[in-house]
């Protein structure tokens, strides 16, 4: 059982708020979305290293600032989604995920089902034997249950869903992804999924 100080949950995005810190938002077991900051040593680095990356599970803990918020202290890595990483259209599947998520709930408002319909579905898309629309529909759908709002009618829900999910804001991608980090084959991966999603919207706008 973990001690009041400590939640389980998923990084959803990462942005530079300074030479100080990183801001992180999280989604978090028993507290839904939060925002808190990674402080960073002398020299700009942090000392959580990849366990501050989009789409890392684990266990945070947290210390309260002189000013209040929510300071990382530590982090257990639990599954750091390698599978997912090594697809393209997975993590900007991925991405797309984690921006409806932040659009659409309500921060400090707890959703334990909808965080667990978020892991099962991404363990989906670290299989590469299937499809990443099947991942896509699959969440969507489990997220419109749990809240009571999914559609009767769901034959054209295919086609509505992945319209939702394609659009996806593209510097959204670029902010929340350190590119520096990643070799010339990793930058073309994310390259070639957002000329796919770009193209998809075209097609069916």
């Amino acid at each position: 059982m973990l001690d009041e100080n400590k939640f389980s949950g998923i990084v959803l995005a990462r942005a530079q708020t300074g030479e100080s810190s990183i801001k992180l938002t999280l989604f978090l077991k028993k507290r839904g979305i939060i925002y808190a900051l990674a402080p960073r040593a002398e020299g700009g680095r942090t000392r959580f290293g990849g366990g501050i990356e989009p789409f890392i599970w684990g266990v945070f803990s947290f210390k309260p600032g002189k000013s209040g918020g929510n300071y990382l202290s530590e982090i257990e890595i639990k599954d750091d989604m390698i599978g997912l990483r090594r697809r393209s259209e997975a993590m900007f599947s991925a991405v797309k995920w984690s921006r409806l998520l932040i659009q659409n709930l309500i921060p400090e408002n707890p959703d334990d089902e909808l965080l667990a319909n978020l892991y099962w579905n991404m363990k989906l898309l670290c299989n590469n034997k299937i499809p990443v629309e099947v991942s896509d529909w699959r969440f969507v759908w489990r997220w419109l249950r749990i809240w009571g709002i999914a559609p009767e009618d769901n034959n054209n829900f295919n086609k509505y869903l992945l319209l939702k999910t394609a659009n996806a804001d593209i510097n959204f991608i670029i902010n929340n992804f350190d590119f520096t980090n990643f070799n010339k084959y990793n930058q073309k991966l994310f390259a070639n999924a957002a000329m796919q999603a770009e193209k998809f919207l075209r097609l069916n706008n």
